[in-house]
């Protein structure tokens, strides 16, 4: 089982909700072939996921994603090996970020890109438990639509 988070940006202007729902109903309809599970956080035009599973159909996924034109600067900022899926549950669990303290959590996890290369100090379990935050406010929120039946 793999883990791997990666940034990027919005190739183009910024999608509407429905857009967005698009995405995702296609996520969740396609990840469960896979056994690929995760979240999606969105703000303006920034992307931000983690996607949980096997080692080569999440790299298929990666591939992929790295294709679409909606992406681009995408950036694979954690790969972790092992371990429990922190979505496990959920075939992409979503977060629109629209506070302020959620963009302090994306803040800090967009600058992990560059302090990783420099500092391997940040280990896995400290970004797991930054994702474990939306991860809990999702929960909080008792978004079941998101959730596998």
């Amino acid at each position: 089982m793999v883990q791997l988070l990666y940034a990027s940006t919005l190739g183009s202007s910024m999608l509407t909700s429905e857009e967005i729902e698009k995405i995702l109903h296609k996520s969740r309809s396609n990840n469960p072939r896979w056994n690929i599970t995760g979240i999606l956080l969105y703000r303006s035009q920034i992307f931000i996921q983690l996607l949980e599973g096997d080692e080569q159909h999440v790299n298929s996924l990666y591939d992929k994603i790295k294709q679409d034109k909606r992406h681009s600067n995408v950036t694979e900022i954690a790969r972790i090996h092992g371990g429990q899926r922190l979505f496990s549950g959920w075939d992409m669990a979503f977060k629109e970020l629209d506070d302020s303290f959620d963009l302090k959590v994306i803040n800090e996890i967009l600058s992990w890109n560059s302090r990783l290369s420099r500092s391997p100090s940040i280990s896995n379990l400290q970004i797991l438990k930054m994702l474990s935050y939306f991860r809990e406010q999702i929960d909080g929120n008792m978004v079941i639509e998101h959730q596998e039946d």
